[in-house]
């Protein structure tokens, strides 16, 4: 006990038994900090006098600084039964409500403060705060805009204000605003993070996540955003202390959730990404779970004469998971299966989007919906397996799944990893992709889809640009790689320009996806003794343009710690023979899934040097890289792996043995 509580809980032995004392010696101890001592003199009071409102309410603020959350609602109810029209005990309720993500009360709380007190900022934005989570956003950003109207220096409210307009998609207003919230705040680091997320080249993101965590170094989102930034740039020498920063962090600070799939682009380490999923679910969505039971019963009985399939993406539109999923889709069995689609991104007008529209049996935009309603609709819909096809990625809607909307939930195609999350019972895979040894690294069963887990389209024949049209030698080798920047490490670079000196002539093709990782990569070229000029830079362009020029190329050097997936099958399909070392993990396999269900396996190495030598062996033999140009090219056009048919049929089988497995667990075989 502490000298000043002593002192008071002496004098408290002689205070009559009133109810005015005994409320004015517990606010002493408020004063104090004392909340444990103050909360049983308001009690003490309360017992006293009942119909005191103050006393309730100045109860709950004890009881919340003590974290006892579901008493301290209760003290304010009581309080707010007493005296209905007090906005500060309608804000005091909501405060809990919101501590306990009670989101839809905290709302009618927050919205009885701010009738009963209009030009309170400070409930203004805790309404908004609250809408937030239930995906209410106009709602919230009028209520965050009207918080800095009334006090144009609201910080905090910018901020919030900001995040709202991003989620929307109003980029440049969003801007504006967490602008203002660093000016008004120079050390606002959430604000500088967000500034970061949304600048458009690398060197400005560095400059505001550098900002962000020297506001607060314990950022850990802004932690990881400056490590895969600078990965982005190829800046390796500032990327390695701060990804082994962050390994510290997900190996010591369980609390920190870093982002599970920039952990995955990060680090090729199985043990490492299950950890940082697990900590994510744990940290960020299961207090939100936390008291929900489960919206349906996972035992099963037989199997209906349609299983109700449902496809959950933020990506049915021009983006690779959706060019892959979209023709497979609309290519279900009808009389045997039931397709719905639920939509949770942009609609951009794409062939992809109208493909998915036109070939579900329902199509449902689902954009709106918050993960409460989404699960609820998902349920009612009466959906035996929902394939979640995002996992841990932008706009996914993990909550609903967490709800277990389905009695079977699987992962597909969009997250290359576990989810670390007890409601998805498996992951479509196969066993070059992840083999038997990493089933200790996920959470859930691996069912494997057989003949390879991608489906990809069958390409039309298109002209091949010629190389001078496109900055390159119409004579030598031209190898290739158009993975992301933040792909390319140092070992891989490396073990390039080594293939480049041996392989006189030669050229590397490279996507130019930012000026900071062209200045850096021909920086690193320069310091292996490769003439810069050597390595050539390809402009974004359309997909279809894409497709047609990547066929100029001659071998296609894969990354390893990160492997290319759907770009694998883009350059297969285009005829370009690839490379690829399979790393540990699932995103490190990807390119050699690929290539064995085409059935080359002699361009899957077993090691960096053996990956080295086989590529320059192949550029030094012309007749063998045609040779293998030509059978590529049989291969994809009689491979399942670019017939949306039999990629429907693989998914199929996949399907039914996700369901007979469920089966035998709820009848306890």
């Amino acid at each position: 006990m502490g000298e000043a509580e002593a002192c008071l809980t002496l004098a408290a032995a002689h205070v009559p038994p009133t109810f005015t004392d005994q409320f004015e010696h517990a606010e002493e101890l408020a004063r104090l900090a004392l909340a444990d001592a103050a909360a049983r003199h308001y009690r003490a009071a309360i017992a006293l006098d009942p119909q005191q409102p103050a006393a309730f309410n100045n109860l709950g603020l004890a009881l919340a600084a003590r974290g006892q959350t579901e008493q301290a609602e209760q003290a304010f109810g009581a309080a707010l039964v007493l005296a209905p029209d007090i906005a500060e005990i309608h804000a005091n309720l909501g405060d809990v409500l919101r501590r306990r993500r009670a989101w839809e009360p905290a709302v009618e709380r927050f919205q009885g403060a701010t009738r009963l007190k209009p030009d309170w900022p400070e409930a203004w934005n805790n309404l908004g705060v609250s809408l937030r989570p239930l995906d209410r956003l106009n709602e919230a950003a009028a209520a965050f805009e009207r918080a800095t109207v009334l006090r144009p220096t609201f910080a905090e409210a910018h901020y919030n204000l900001g995040n709202a307009l991003a989620a929307a998609g109003r980029r440049e207003d969003a801007a504006r605003h967490f602008q203002r919230a660093v000016e008004i705040d120079p050390h606002h680091a959430e604000s500088a993070y967000s500034l970061g997320m949304l600048a458009t080249d690398v060197a400005a993101a560095e400059r505001w996540y550098a900002r962000a965590l020297d506001a607060r170094p314990d950022f850990a989102e802004a932690l990881t955003a400056r490590t895969f930034n600078r990965l982005k740039a190829c800046d390796w020498a500032a990327a390695e202390p701060l990804a082994e920063r962050l390994r510290d962090w997900i190996d010591r600070r369980p609390e920190a959730a870093i982002a599970p799939f920039n952990v995955v682009q990060i680090f090729d380490d199985p043990a490492l990404q299950q950890r940082a999923a697990r900590q994510w679910v744990t940290n960020r969505i299961m207090p939100w779970v936390r008291g929900r039971g489960p919206l349906v019963d996972s035992a099963i009985a037989s199997r209906p004469d349609r299983l109700r399939i449902g496809y959950l993406s933020a990506d049915f539109r021009e983006h690779a998971v959706g060019r892959m999923i979209a023709a497979a889709l609309a290519a279900h069995d009808r009389h045997r299966f039931h397709i719905t689609a639920y939509s949770l991104g942009p609609d951009d007008g794409s062939t992809v989007r109208r493909t998915v529209e036109q070939g579900a049996d329902v199509f449902c935009e689902a954009s709106a919906l918050g993960a409460t309603d989404l699960a609820h609709r998902i349920a009612a819909d009466g959906i035996h397996i929902l394939v979640d096809l995002n996992g841990h990625t932008e706009h996914s809607r993990s909550e609903a799944l967490a709800l277990r909307c389905a009695p079977v939930q699987a992962s597909y195609l969009g997250y290359p990893g576990t989810m670390g999350a007890p409601w998805i019972d498996c992951i479509l895979t196969d066993a070059t992709l992840t083999p038997a040894a990493l089933q200790p690294f996920f959470d859930e069963a691996l069912l494997p889809v057989p003949n390879g887990y991608l489906v990809d389209h069958r390409p039309a024949a298109v002209a091949v640009p010629a190389r001078s049209a496109l900055g390159l030698p119409e004579d030598g080798i031209v190898f290739c790689c158009f993975n992301a920047a933040y792909k390319i490490r140092p070992d891989v670079f490396a073990a390039w320009m080594r293939i480049l000196a041996r392989s006189p002539g030669s050229v590397l093709w490279l996507l130019g996806s930012n000026d900071g990782a062209v200045t850096s990569l021909q920086a690193a070229a320069r310091d292996a003794g490769i003439a810069p000029d050597r390595l050539r830079f390809a402009p974004s362009v359309a997909y279809e343009a894409h497709s047609a020029r990547i066929a100029a190329a001659d071998l296609f050097l894969d990354t390893w710690t990160y492997s290319a997936g759907a770009t694998a099958a883009q350059t297969l399909a285009a005829g370009v023979p690839l490379l690829a070392f399979p790393g540990r993990g699932y995103a490190a396999r990807m390119s050699a899934a690929v290539l064995g269900a085409l059935g080359i396996p002699e361009l899957i190495a077993g090691d960096a040097g053996q990956y080295e030598e086989r590529a320059v062996a192949l550029a030094a033999d012309a007749e063998r890289l045609a040779d293998l140009r030509a059978r590529l090219r049989s291969s994809v056009a009689v491979s399942p792996l670019f017939d949306a048919n039999a990629g429907a049929r693989r998914l199929e089988a996949a399907y039914e043995a996700a369901w007979r497995q469920r089966s035998a667990a709820a009848a306890g075989t």
